[in-house]
């Protein structure tokens, strides 16, 4: 490779680091962007969704130019038990007429359709190749060695992902992954006809729905699971927190067919083909996993950042990830205006961070990582009890009826009323 010095190699070819890529390009830096994959997206898997404010900052004219899949206008949460499912739903038209609440996507097309725009912007996009490390003097990272070159240059924006091999390295974080912080995501995707996508989901055409589940499909272990539809395949998933997955036991490919195979679930897939199976990690701490963000010649973002919100009716990623490459793009580019890339000049970033929605959000639910970790009744009894109290309380059987007051409290009762109340409490205070 060359010689010459760089304005800013940026690693990884997600959203956080094509967004990066762009916007420095953009504004006229030699810009790198090096992806470990064959091509930008190619190994990268998320649920399937994005919120698209971020991206409607950078892009104004994404919903005519990006390759996404449905615009969502139906939400579901839903409580999961071995045979039943109870389900909180809101069909609203207006998502899917504006364009501006969110969207189910795949990471290959976006991630490639980002990298695309990047390198039309003067970025130069290398596939298939690993940084290995930084390039450190006086403790300050001048490069990277990658496919065993140097590269150098001012500034480095590390968007690795999850496993932050090249942030340790920078010194921003120190010891490995948490396993209580941090979960395994894994999805499968059915394909299916257009039509029948909107038939079995109650869908009008071209609109989307997004499910998440809590309870039986993550057999007891802290997590979820979750249902996007695309445009022609329906893809469904669990995440399980890593740590608690182990001490249980359960087996992830035994869970993802027993939650296909779901009464409640299987009539939707039912004649659809399995066309993908793939995992992730998932970086689920939130706030309290953030590492330091900045330090002389370098920045994180994205995943690598801890950058993703599970507050447990929404999980968020991908648009923390587009505005932290965003705002790292912004204070690089303000680096170059005075030629100082040093820690001291990079620090705007976490100031911008934090006034960003990505600190505004994370902040605001910093306690609900924790919160849900800590009440595994979640996961269990109290998908039991919603399922149980509503069965009873839609059956007639010809008798004396019970009043729903005295029929929610025998169900309460069963769960623990004790800890239904300190539950509730936790989790206020959490939201």
């Amino acid at each position: 490779m060359s010689e010459e010095k760089l304005d800013v190699i940026v690693v990884g070819g997600g959203p956080a680091g094509a967004i990066a890529a762009y916007l420095l390009a953009e504004a006229g830096l030699e810009t790198v962007l090096f992806e470990r994959g064959n091509t930008c997206g190619s190994k990268n898997v998320t649920g399937g969704r994005i919120y698209t404010h971020s991206l409607a900052r950078v892009f104004p004219d994404f919903a005519l130019t990006a390759p996404l899949e449905r615009p969502v206008s139906r939400e579901a949460v839903s409580f999961i038990t071995a045979d039943k499912l109870v389900t909180v739903d809101l069909d609203n038209p207006a998502w899917g007429a504006t364009a501006d609440h969110s969207y189910t996507v795949r990471r290959v097309s976006l991630d490639g359709w980002l990298a695309d725009r990047a390198e039309a912007a003067g970025a130069m996009i290398i596939n298939g190749i690993r940084v290995d490390d930084l390039i450190m003097e006086n403790g300050a990272v001048c490069g990277v060695i990658a496919g065993g070159d140097e590269m150098r240059s001012n500034a480095v924006i590390i968007a690795e992902g999850v496993n932050p091999m090249l942030a340790r390295r920078a010194g921003l974080l120190s010891g490995d992954l948490n396993p209580a912080q941090t979960a395994v995501g894994v999805k499968m995707v059915v394909s299916m006809e257009s039509k029948e996508i909107e038939s079995r989901f109650h869908l009008r055409p071209g609109e989307g729905m997004a499910q998440l589940l809590v309870g039986d499909c993550s057999k007891g272990v802290p997590g979820g699971g979750f249902i996007y539809t695309n445009k022609e395949s329906v893809a469904l998933g669990i995440i399980f927190t890593i740590a608690e997955l182990v001490k249980s036991g359960v087996s992830v490919p035994d869970a993802i067919e027993s939650f296909r195979a779901h009464p409640g679930i299987a009539p939707l897939l039912s004649g659809g083909k399995a066309i993908e199976y793939s995992a992730h990690l998932v970086p689920e701490g939130g706030w309290s996993m953030k590492p330091r963000l900045y330090g002389d010649g370098v920045l994180v973002a994205g995943d690598t950042a801890g950058f993703v919100l599970n507050c447990g009716y929404m999980v968020r990623g991908i648009d923390l990830a587009i505005t932290s490459g965003r705002l790292a793009a912004e204070t690089v580019i303000g680096a170059k205006s005075i030629e100082n890339f040093s820690a001291a000049a990079l620090a705007a970033y976490e100031q911008k961070v934090l006034d960003s929605h990505i600190g505004l959000d994370l902040k605001t639910f910093e306690k609900v990582p924790r919160f849900l970790e800590d009440t595994p009744a979640m996961f269990s009894a109290y998908p039991a009890l919603a399922a149980d109290l509503l069965t009873d309380l839609f059956t007639a059987r010809g008798g004396k009826p019970e009043r729903i007051r005295s029929l929610a409290a025998r169900h309460i009762g069963k769960a623990g009323w004790l800890r239904l109340i300190r539950d509730g409490l936790k989790g206020v205070r959490a939201l």
